[in-house]
């Protein structure tokens, strides 16, 4: 399936290995295949890891192989920004009257502000992707940080930076889509179920890809396109017969004032 993920981007693939079906189906798309066979130079050992997932390249390197960059086309649709193929749902519309101690008589000039609608769903506080032991994940919702990723022991996703810092995500989709027996490779072409986890809320969905150059397309349950809180983006693409364990989130206290009695007055002795 990974000309299904890596087509709709277009420009350059890199990768070292592989199965010889998988490789022979990513030699026959039109992108532009670098591999430690024909770029040994921009590839590079981290002895600090193990091998093989110390293999690592030289970003200038491989994007120098690939011509002059074409940014691809976008593949999601966003919150606050409009795409060909439907309007941007906003809030309220604010309008301010400017000021002015002119004494002509003609209208004063009006400043309108549009928010865009934020991703809203089910509220959520973390979940659970049951891939086969040893690949699940838990995602943590962090209003500063995003969507913060952890191993199945709960180890915190760390960055290799000094110092290191946690790894997080703006939105993380998780494709629900069938594989082969025994291991086989996944398919993309069709549609299917899709969780969408953005601004710590949950929309349930469905994705849709026509062929693989098409991007995947997600929508709701009246058709809408789903739109995502701009920003860093991971898809999950998990097994049919996998599950998504969800924690909703804390329904915060509601506080109600306490009404207001004032006791009658004291009628006065004559």
């Amino acid at each position: 399936m990974d000309p299904q993920i890596v087509v709709p981007f277009g420009g350059i693939v890199v990768f070292s290995g592989g199965a010889p079906d998988n490789v022979a189906l990513m030699e026959a798309t039109d992108l532009v295949k670098v591999s430690e066979n024909n770029a040994g130079s921009a590839f590079f050992r981290e002895p600090s890891r193990s091998a093989p997932h110390n293999l690592y390249g030289r970003t200038a390197e491989l994007f120098s192989r690939g011509g002059t960059p074409v940014p691809p086309v976008p593949q999601f649709s966003y919150v606050g920004v409009p795409d060909s193929n439907s309007t941007v749902p906003t809030a309220t519309t604010t309008t301010v009257k400017s000021k002015s101690k002119s004494k002509s008589k003609k209208p004063l000039p009006t400043t309108t502000t549009t928010a865009p609608v934020p991703f809203t769903g089910e509220a959520v506080s973390q979940f659970h992707v049951n891939f086969a032991s040893g690949y699940d994940v838990t995602y943590v919702w962090d209003p500063a940080l995003g969507w913060k990723r952890f191993s199945q022991t709960s180890t915190p996703f760390l960055s290799a930076t000094s110092p290191p810092v946690q790894i997080s995500v703006t939105n993380v989709i998780v494709n629900f889509i069938p594989y082969g027996g025994g291991g086989g490779d996944g398919n993309m072409i069709g549609t299917g179920t899709s969780w969408i986890f953005s601004n710590g809320n949950l929309i349930k969905g469905t994705w849709t890809k026509a062929n693989d150059a098409d991007s995947t397309h997600y929508t709701d349950a009246a058709g809408a396109p789903i739109r995502i809180t701009p920003g860093r983006t991971w898809v999950e693409l998990l097994p049919l017969d996998k599950t998504v364990d969800v924690v909703a989130a804390p329904v915060p206290p509601t506080t109600v004032a306490a009404p207001v009695t004032t006791a009658p007055k004291a009628k006065k002795k004559k």
